[in-house]
């Protein structure tokens, strides 16, 4: 599933290429993309056709279009699989939709933008706005990159807890946007194993830990998030190159920097990529 980097670097594409721009038509497909929407695709289509897009949000791992003419704004979820494509509207007479798009905004300034999600794990959801961010989203914790975000409440959240670290960086009423990727990513950097209940840990290590992961979703924003096959490519079809730079994820068998070899272990169910000597495990600690 795409993580905050590969979010973030979808929505400024998208943003590059629809802000101020009118949808000219609205084409879906009925499916479970649409299921949070009570009319579903026909609703979706009447609210949009015709819209101005005033530009974009986001939050964690969910983007949203904002438009000039309502109240409402199109919440982005990508799934397991989605992706977003804007390509140049060469035949804007043809009105059948691809394999697996399940929504085409045809814009004024001649392209167009598809939805397209082979597993429809993800959803497009009409949600009206408050503060800025939309009520579908009212469970999601702010995430590293918002003004609203407060590390230290955060951290002393996390401290206050007996679930292990790695667990409480999944979950997104904590903090958003992080995934697998960057939860073992921070933890590295951190030096702390993902094992590590919250009340075992101080607040500057939580912080740390906290901190490393906006950091490596920052150094993967710039080079596009990550991708590990096809699913994920950003609205001109490129893929991010952040795996070059994967300290421990996905790493099992490889060298740490520090000499150690790094391991696998499954922590909550989810996979956990870490290095003993970087991040002893706690039940050596004591």
């Amino acid at each position: 599933m795409p993580e905050l980097p590969e979010v973030e670097t979808i929505r400024r594409g998208l943003d590059r290429h629809v802000s101020g721009q009118t949808i000219v038509q609205a084409s879906g497909r009925s499916g479970r993309l649409f299921r949070n929407n009570p009319g579903g695709v026909a609703q979706v289509e009447a609210v949009l056709g015709g819209s101005e897009i005033a530009g974009t949000g986001r939050r964690g791992k969910f983007m949203w279009l904002n438009f000039s003419d309502s109240e409402e704004v199109l919440v982005i979820h990508l799934g397991m699989s989605g992706q977003i494509r804007v390509e140049s509207d060469l035949l804007p007479q043809t009105t059948e939709l691809a394999r697996h798009e399940y929504l085409r905004l045809r814009l004024d300034s001649g392209e167009k933008v598809s939805f397209i999600d082979p597993r429809t794990f993800g959803h497009l959801t009409l949600s009206e706005v408050d503060g800025g961010i939309p009520n579908a989203l009212a469970h999601v914790a702010p995430d590293p990159f918002e003004a609203a975000w407060d590390p230290e409440a955060t951290a002393a959240k996390m401290r206050a807890s007996t679930r292990a670290i790695k667990t409480m960086l999944l979950d997104q009423s904590v903090v958003s946007g992080i995934g697998n990727i960057y939860a073992d990513e921070a933890l590295h950097r951190a030096g702390v194993h993902g094992a590590t209940r919250g009340r075992e840990l101080e607040s500057s290590q939580l912080e740390a830990v906290l901190t490393g992961a906006r950091d490596a979703m920052e150094a993967a924003i710039e080079v596009g998030g990550t991708s590990f096959d096809s699913l994920y490519v950003d609205t001109e079809g490129n893929p991010g190159y952040f795996s070059r730079s994967l300290k421990v994820y996905g790493q099992a068998g490889e060298r740490c920097e520090c000499g150690d070899q790094i391991v696998r272990e499954v922590i909550g169910g989810r996979s956990h990529f870490y290095c003993p000597s970087c991040q002893v495990p706690p039940d050596r600690l004591n």
